[in-house]
């Protein structure tokens, strides 16, 4: 049987939770939050992790999911080379592990630079997941990044203040 919820079965006519409707899981257990400005930067394809913007929370069950979100302003800089183009890849790891495709990570961008005069970009980025740890011992979540390239990627082009999430959500 699916774990998937009408909403209808959620909510009453006035749009309020019906009273135990959430009872056999979907509710959240614990927050973890964090605030990050700073800035990092490589030219490397293996991944880079972010371990100065990681998150670590300790599940109260082995059956809850990890809502795992990071966010970030990427960049991309080929240095003037002019006529690059610049993929960079994005991902979550659990305690080391990639969680997302063993190449690609979770997002990747591709930055071109079309008037071959050099070229950095910058864009926005959340990268998330919903992981299923099955333990209750501490895990930790860290966000991390490649090039395929050679250029050089980054993880937030300046220090604006950023803000990652961890939520616990009853299994």
């Amino acid at each position: 049987m699916s774990k998937a919820r009408n909403l209808a079965d959620l909510l009453d006519s006035n749009g309020d939770v019906v009273s135990g409707a959430l009872d056999n899981g979907g509710k959240i257990l614990q927050v973890v939050s964090n605030s990050f400005a700073r800035v990092q930067n490589s030219s490397s394809s293996s991944w880079v992790p972010v371990t100065a913007e990681e998150l670590t929370i300790t599940p109260r069950s082995a059956s809850s999911k990890i809502l795992a979100v990071f966010q970030a302003d990427v960049h991309a800089n080929n240095n003037g080379t002019g006529g690059a183009e610049m993929l960079g890849f994005f991902t979550i790891q659990r305690n080391g592990t990639n969680l997302g495709h063993v190449d690609k990570g979770m997002r990747w961008m591709r930055f071109k630079d079309y008037d071959g005069n050099g070229t950095y970009s910058e864009y926005p980025m959340t990268i998330f997941c919903v992981d299923s740890p099955n333990t209750t011992q501490a895990v930790t979540y860290t966000p991390a990044f490649r090039t395929s390239t050679g250029v050089s990627i980054g993880w937030q082009y300046d220090y604006q203040v950023r803000h990652h999430y961890l939520m616990e959500i009853a299994g």
